[in-house]
Order: C-alpha cells, then sequence, then structure tokens
C-alpha cells in the first residue's frame, strides 16, 4: 500500500498511456474509393411533361438518392437501378439532385450533382361546361375550359367525333334523353 503512496508518477504514467491510445484511435481515418456522382436526362418524345433521368455516376458506389425538384424524391436505396421517369405538370425550372454514397455507405463518403431541368409546357387538364338551351331541351351546349398548353380538343360523344380548338364553344344535338359518358 505505501508503494501507491510513495508513487504518484507510475499513476500518472499508467493515464496518459491510457489516454494516448484512445486518442490515437479516435484519428483513424477510414479511406473511402472515388466515385463521381453524376446524371443525364431527356425528355419524352411522347409527352413533354415527362423527364427521364440515367444514372450515369462512376466509381465504386453503394445508394443513391434523387430529389426530382418537384415534391418527388426517392428514399436512400440501393444504387442498383439507373432510370426514372418523371412526370413534371406545370412548365418552369426545376433544381434535381442526385445524391449518391460510396461503397461504405457511410455518410462522411456521399457526393452530390445538382442540374437544372427545363420543361416547356404545362400538362393539360381537360375540362368543359355545359348547359341545356332553354326551350331547346336536345339541344347542348359544350364550352371547353381546359388548363394547360394544348392546341386542338376532341368532342367525342355516341356515333360523332369533332375536333376543335381550345376554348370552343360547340352546340350538340342529343336525340334521345339520358346519360352520356
Amino acid at each position: 500500500m505505501d508503494m501507491f503512496r510513495s508513487s504518484p508518477l507510475l499513476v500518472s504514467f499508467t493515464l496518459i498511456i491510457s489516454f494516448h491510445g484512445i486518442l490515437l484511435l479516435s484519428c483513424h481515418k477510414e479511406e473511402y474509393s472515388e466515385f463521381s456522382p453524376d446524371f443525364s436526362y431527356e425528355l419524352s418524345e411522347e409527352d413533354p411533361n415527362v423527364v427521364r433521368f440515367v444514372n450515369t455516376s462512376t466509381g465504386d458506389q453503394a445508394f443513391m438518392q434523387w430529389n426530382f425538384g418537384n415534391g418527388d424524391h426517392t428514399d436512400k436505396q440501393p444504387a442498383n437501378r439507373l432510370t426514372y421517369s418523371v412526370f413534371y405538370p406545370l412548365k418552369g425550372e426545376y433544381q434535381v439532385i442526385l445524391t449518391v454514397w460510396g461503397k461504405s455507405g457511410n455518410e462522411s463518403d456521399k457526393k452530390s450533382v445538382t442540374k437544372t431541368v427545363a420543361v416547356e409546357y404545362s400538362a393539360p387538364e381537360p375540362d368543359f361546361e355545359y348547359e341545356i338551351i332553354p326551350g331547346s331541351p336536345n339541344l347542348l351546349k359544350l364550352t371547353d375550359v381546359s388548363a394547360g398548353d394544348y392546341d386542338s380538343i376532341t368532342w367525342r360523344y355516341p356515333g360523332r367525333e369533332f375536333i376543335g380548338v381550345p376554348g370552343e364553344e360547340r352546340v350538340i344535338y342529343l336525340a334521345m334523353g339520358g346519360k352520356y359518358d
């Protein structure tokens, strides 16, 4: 017992060695493989409001996450799905972000790339109003009140089809009473 009282240097020395060992462990830095996030995109030929995104990132990657700038996004997921098709209902510019995690999947091993996607049209929202013409119950006035960007409309009802223009009013004759879809 007297040995521990008369030897404060031994206790101090032991604490310094223990603290130093912990310090060395906490300074260890993991080496991550190199990767570079990137993506390409193109507008659909069938619908100018649909954009197709392709993950073109290079190097070793484990996970990815998309933010499409229109309120749609993906969760962090394995980086094996390369393409997404996304609908943008309104014309405008959207900031799209792809975040990619390296093989470790650690938060310190992630990188992002941001690109601006321009959508030039607002998607059409078909709609119309109708009015039964007073005094002529078989005549119906149809008025196109659709929203969005579009060049033409088509009126269809049993046995008939008419091509029209945006905002058009058309009077049609319905020979029989009943419900028309």
